[in-house]
């Protein structure tokens, strides 16, 4: 079973709510929320008043904050007070002992993110003490419409291998040519974006419909 997540900032927030509510009302029940500031990338990501806005609209969905922040101790306690299910945060910084503070300051999931040049084995330790992984699928962060490197797919064995219970979320290049590789690798929820606006079944049927007879229920 692969898991659909929609990418909040790969759709015009002016525009998609009730997009939105369509793929919710058919059985989403992941979003992914980008965090940036200018210190980790260049783009733009949400900002707190829109991520509480649509928990509060969504209390059946599954939020999770992908921080591609310098220091996202910063944001820890507000992410607790909006009840923000998972937060991750950059894997080179990262430690043992952040964790362990971090743990104190959130009350729920915390991951990492990891990066097409980073050395997995490099940081095992902190691999076996977080809950999940956000695993980049692209060469390139911070943009939109980067194409997938399957290569770094591989890279869910090998983390599952460090820590069996970890839970994968892929972030990047999901397309409906492609999404069959997320899962086959065992990706446990695939982070997609333009994919609910381009698939072939477009003007036949509802994406999560289309997307839960392939590879979900």
């Amino acid at each position: 079973m692969l898991k659909y997540s929609q990418s909040v900032c790969a759709l015009n927030l002016l525009k998609c709510e009730q997009q939105i509510d369509d793929l919710v009302e058919n059985g989403l029940e992941y979003m992914h929320l980008d965090f940036m500031d200018f210190h980790y990338t260049s783009s733009f990501g949400l900002n707190m008043e829109t991520a509480d806005y649509l928990i509060k609209k969504y209390p059946k969905v599954q939020f999770d904050a992908h921080c591609m922040t310098s220091d996202v101790e910063l944001l820890l306690k507000k992410f607790n007070e909006i009840k923000i299910q998972r937060v991750s945060f950059p894997l080179r910084q990262a430690s043992v002992e952040k964790l362990v503070s971090y743990r104190t300051m959130f009350l729920g999931q915390l991951g990492v993110m990891v990066e097409s040049q980073d050395e997995i084995m490099n940081y095992v330790d902190i691999i076996k003490n977080v809950d999940f992984i956000v695993l980049m699928t692209i060469d390139k962060i911070g943009g939109t419409g980067v194409q997938l490197n399957p290569q770094l797919l591989s890279r869910v064995k090998t983390l599952k291998q460090i820590n069996p219970k970890l839970f994968i979320i892929s972030d990047g290049g999901l397309r409906e040519n492609n999404a069959n590789l997320f899962y086959e690798a065992k990706v446990d929820v695939a982070v997609g974006g333009s994919i609910i606006n381009t698939y072939s079944a477009k003007d036949k049927v509802e994406f999560m419909t289309w997307w839960n007879e392939k590879y979900g229920l």
